[in-house]
């Protein structure tokens, strides 16, 4: 990677960091992969696994008739990028080549031989899609597709588009804990939360901290109270899942 890409995407990667919604991180994220050569894109967050009542994050660019005809064909039930991404950890590409051998083939579901032809049709042959795991059980993808022929050589490389897929996976979740807590966790809380997820005891707490039991039992209180859990192994799962333990 030369030191103009390089520059270009650390410059890009401090502007994720001072986004404050995920509007804005969309924002940053279309300018980006518009100044790579990427036509259009979707990107997808999915919470945690142990916080189900959360809700995707999804933004995209996509030609109007084509989300029509995602939408009316039920390709969102059974998008096999997406698939791909739920059962795979590494990137992968395509093009016109491997979708036509794709569309053709005996050995793939009618309704994914649709999905391909509908994506030639629309002009989003060529691309690359990248799967991402973080902490928790989150998962993101993100699917960039190119006016012409994905080319390496000729374009971003897949670890650059992968590291950025990264980058925007780690802020989005920011900005998930961030709204999870209905109040922010005060520096005893936090002191509190991490020798609870270590195993002491509130009167072994106590003790570390110098402080009575009575205390170490009111923050656990807060703390159950902030992050909206029922007892003690939920709040350490969840704080988990949150990113608020880092050991």
């Amino acid at each position: 990677m030369n030191s103009a890409i390089s520059s270009h995407f650390y410059e890009q990667v401090l502007r994720l960091s001072k986004c404050t919604d995920t509007q804005q991180i969309q924002a940053v994220c279309g300018e980006y992969l518009c100044s790579l050569g990427g036509r259009y894109y979707k990107y997808q967050w999915l919470p945690p696994t142990l916080i189900t009542s959360s809700k995707q994050i999804e933004f995209l660019t996509c030609p109007d008739l084509w989300l029509e005809r995602y939408a009316c064909q039920g390709f969102g039930e059974n998008d096999p990028k997406i698939r791909y991404c739920n059962e795979h950890r590494h990137p992968t590409s395509w093009n016109a080549d491997t979708i036509g051998k794709k569309i053709t083939s005996q050995h793939i579901p009618q309704q994914d031989q649709l999905f391909w032809q509908d994506t030639l049709d629309m002009g989003l042959g060529d691309g690359v899609t990248i799967p991402i795991r973080g902490m928790g059980g989150t998962k993101s993808m993100l699917c960039i597709a190119y006016e012409g022929a994905y080319v390496e050589d000729e374009l971003a490389p897949i670890p650059l588009l992968e590291a950025w897929a990264t980058h925007v996976h780690t802020h989005i979740e920011r900005l998930y804990t961030a709204q999870q807590l209905n109040n922010p966790l005060s520096q005893r809380e936090q002191e509190v939360l991490k020798w609870t997820a270590l195993g002491k005891t509130s009167d072994d707490i106590a003790d570390i901290l110098k402080l009575s039991r009575n205390t170490i039992l009111f923050h656990l209180n807060s703390l159950r109270r902030k992050l909206n859990v029922a007892n003690k192994h939920h709040l350490i799962a969840k704080a988990f899942a949150l990113h608020l333990l880092n050991f």
